[in-house]
């Protein structure tokens, strides 16, 4: 893989077939529509040609619709011929090739193979660069997977974190030349960890003499070899269990560290896979024990303990990330995390606070580094500890305080890969006001803001409406200057929306600062919550409402002018009290407040509409009447009642 012009390119030798290439790109198109991202990231400030025919437009509907969802994504569609698309989000136009205006900085990319030769030959002639599906051969794929999994949730993290310093490292791998005799009976034996277990378990000690610094048994490396049990905790982060034993010890979901500090200052946080983990290895051999004891005797004064976060994640990046945004940091806090500097550097050259550590360096001193083929020996733990010390050393981190003056822009997009909903935000830095502009400009704003009518807004399904939505509508439209009601709109309720969204709105006619609107299909919809429509069977799963809510955040609430959401508190329903929580996380990153409501009652029982349902099931329409207002009531006895 080559870099011409800050564009990708391919050899044609290098690339997939035809096939291959739209089985990526399809695969691409389910992986959370991450390929407009790409392209809005990595080609920032350039407008993307997209070129595709007719039967590849139908064929590519979620992921062309992808791109229009992305609406600060600049895309221009086009074609062989013009045509009107309807995606699954949006409706487009695409246009004749011939009849489009390239811009210079123009960034083409063509879905379709088979009109190649001329529309190639078209954009060539228009000075265009770009690349066409063949081109997303295997280097292309690796960067973009690389991106994904590990650089942008690093940059989120970065934006969200400007108080720690990051340093990125690798594991090690066997060397391409000599191997040790060890290592060559490791390669052609394909000795891994699960066969090194078999072994042990057999009562066969299968290491070199000296692999581990003292005499244990197999029975005591079976146990150092224990794999805690792991579970998801209430916001989706992978959590070691706690456990006891002679060599293994995990407790809040953090492998025991030894002679940790009694006072400090400073956390130095490892995450990472079972090799950081220290998995085969007691308590005291880990990478984050050593490195303790080498803080503890030759730098003790900086105050710097170590925290061992590593587990059993390989190829789990969003599990590792989930982990990596959960942990609360102090100031100049230290965090390392497992890369490929490989693709890592091209995309970080001049990043701040971040740093690179080659933990592979070893010398012929150092003895037997690998236990198996994975996993690093007793030996190969105190090198990875040996080279992060030096480099801690060299760098001046333990006596220079690290400048928070450069900060990292974070990337707000919905279906963030390893990104969970406490760690998104949409804020951004503009680089084209000076310092002295933005502060009279903040100043501007804080004199004129006291002008600014106080929108506010309420998602209700009123499935029908109650007395319980009456309360919450009235008490709401009584803190804001105007309340607009937002009816969710999708169909797979017991009344049908029709009829909802007229009881609401014969249920606040009285109510001169309320509009009661339709949802549409970007507010709990089956495109942007569907769990939302299956809370029955979901009562005890953790969900993720972040999209939705996001949505709402960034595009529906500033084109209204909506400063605040309201609910209504949740004591019955986990679903919506999981969407509650995400609203009192996700909103306030866009400047809107959430307020939750308390919920009325009657004979000492919450208002709720299923109550309505239940009674209705039981033509109580006595009971009915007590909770719901007149105008629901004559609905519900004209259409099921029997007098």
């Amino acid at each position: 893989m080559e870099e011409k012009d800050d564009v990708i390119y391919i050899p044609e030798s290098e690339r997939f077939e035809y096939t291959q290439a739209l089985s990526i790109l399809l695969k691409f198109s389910e992986f959370g529509v991450p390929l407009p991202i790409i392209f809005g990231e990595l080609y920032v400030g350039r407008r993307l040609v997209l070129y595709a025919s007719k039967v590849m437009a139908e064929k590519f509907v979620k992921t062309i619709s992808s791109f229009l969802f992305y609406q600060e994504l600049d895309v221009m569609f086009c074609s062989d011929e013009t045509f009107q698309f309807k995606g699954e989000e949006c409706n487009c136009w695409f246009i004749n090739i011939d009849k489009q205006k390239f811009l210079e900085n123009d960034f083409f990319f063509a879905l379709d193979l088979e009109c190649k030769k001329s529309v190639i030959e078209c954009v060539k002639a228009k000075k265009v660069k770009g690349m066409t599906v063949e081109s997303f051969r295997k280097p292309y794929m690796g960067s973009l997977l690389h991106y994904i999994r590990c650089i942008r949730p690093l940059k989120n993290f970065l934006a969200n974190h400007s108080n720690v310093q990051v340093l990125m490292v690798d594991n090690f791998t066997a060397p391409k030349g000599e191997l040790t005799e060890w290592e060559k009976e490791i390669k052609e034996n394909g000795l891994t960890r699960e066969k090194v277990v078999e072994h042990l378990r057999n009562g066969e000690y299968p290491f070199p003499p000296g692999l581990y610094t003292k005499e244990y048994t197999a029975t005591d490396i079976v146990q150092m070899h224990i794999i805690p049990e792991r579970s998801y905790d209430e916001n989706g982060v992978f959590r070691l269990k706690d456990c006891e034993s002679k060599y293994v010890n995990v407790r809040n979901g953090v492998r025991k560290t030894t002679n940790q500090p009694k006072n400090h200052k400073r956390i130095l946080h490892i995450f990472g896979g079972c090799g950081l983990f220290g998995v085969g290895h007691p308590d005291d051999a880990t990478m984050a024990s050593c490195l303790q004891q080498m803080l503890n005797e030759d730098a003790m004064e900086y105050g710097i303990k170590v925290e061992n976060h590593a587990s059993f994640i390989w190829d789990k990046h969003d599990v590792m990330w989930y982990s990596v945004n959960d942990v609360k940091y102090g100031d100049n806090d230290i965090v390392v995390i497992p890369f490929n500097p490989k693709w890592a550097s091209s995309f970080y050259r001049n990043a701040p606070n971040v740093y690179y550590v080659d933990m592979t360096v070893r010398t012929p001193e150092d003895g037997e580094i690998f236990n198996d083929a994975w996993h690093p020996s007793a030996n190969g733990l105190k090198v990875y500890a040996r080279n992060i010390f030096n480099f801690l050393k060299s760098k001046s981190f333990l006596t220079e305080i690290m400048s928070q003056d450069k900060k990292f822009t974070r990337i707000m997009l919905p279906r963030q890969y390893g990104i969970p909903a406490f760690a998104n935000s949409n804020m951004v830095s503009s680089s084209l006001l000076s310092d002295e502009n933005m502060r009279q400009l903040n100043g501007y704003i804080s004199e004129i803001s006291q002008y600014r009518r106080k929108n506010g807004a309420i998602v209700m399904n009123c499935n029908p409406f109650t007395l319980g939505h009456r309360y919450l509508i009235e008490y709401a439209s009584k803190q804001v200057d105007w309340l607009y009601i937002f009816a969710v709109e999708e169909d797979k309720s017991f009344f049908p929306f029709a009829d909802r969204i007229e009881l609401i709105k014969q249920g606040t006619a009285d109510l001169s600062n309320v509009t009661v609107l339709p949802s549409g299909q970007f507010i709990i919809s089956a495109l942007t919550f569907t769990d939302y429509f299956g809370k029955k069977e979901l009562q005890d799963k953790i969900i993720d409402p972040s999209l939705d809510v996001s949505i709402f955040g960034k595009y529906i609430a500033p084109s209204l002018g909506i400063t605040v959401r309201f609910a209504g508190e949740e004591p019955l329903d986990k679903v919506t009290l999981q969407y509650n929580n995400a609203m009192s996380e996700i909103l306030p990153q866009y400047g809107m407040e959430f307020v939750v409501i308390p919920r009325k009652e009657s004979d000492g029982e919450v208002i709720s509409a299923s109550r309505v349902r239940k009674l209705l099931e039981e033509q109580n329409f006595e009971g009915i009447k007590s909770i719901v207002p007149n105008t629901t009531y004559q609905y519900l006895i004209k259409k099921f009642g029997h007098h």
